[in-house]
């Protein structure tokens, strides 16, 4: 358990690192969120949603911390920035939630081949059964 919250933080601070990096490039407020998305992508995948959600959190902070305006603070001034946050959740939510889906989609579908495993094998000992069993009835 400890490796998933590893992977979903760490994610999250690779991203904030490698978004800070490319700061002087691109200035301290353009695409504030740009490496937080993978960071989230993996957060979900190896983590699953709970951990993707602190992820999202996590991202939320950063970003808006040290790559929205006014920086170093957690506030927006900007309308703009506010719905440019809100949208950052709502997509990183929805990407979440999407591979949530699909893990818990392979888990029905790994169950339902296991079932279907044990259904042919009890099938394969009940045909077995009546085919020696008519030997013994004639």
């Amino acid at each position: 358990m400890l490796a998933r919250y590893v992977i979903a933080i760490g994610a999250v601070v690779l991203a904030w690192l490698l978004r800070e990096v490319l700061t002087p490039i691109w200035g301290p407020n353009s695409l504030p969120f740009i490496f937080f998305f993978p960071a989230i992508v993996l957060a979900a995948w190896y983590s699953r949603l709970r951990l993707a959600i602190l992820s999202i959190g996590l991202s939320t902070v950063l970003a808006n911390y040290f790559f929205i305006e006014p920086r170093h603070a957690l506030r927006i001034a900007n309308p703009a920035e506010l719905i440019g946050l809100i949208s950052f959740v709502g997509a990183s939510l929805i990407i979440a939630g999407a591979i949530e889906s699909m893990h818990r989609a392979n888990a029905r579908a790994v169950h339902v081949a296991d079932e279907r495993r044990r259904a042919d094998e009890v099938s394969a000992q009940l045909a077995a059964i009546v085919t020696s069993s008519s030997d013994a009835i004639i």
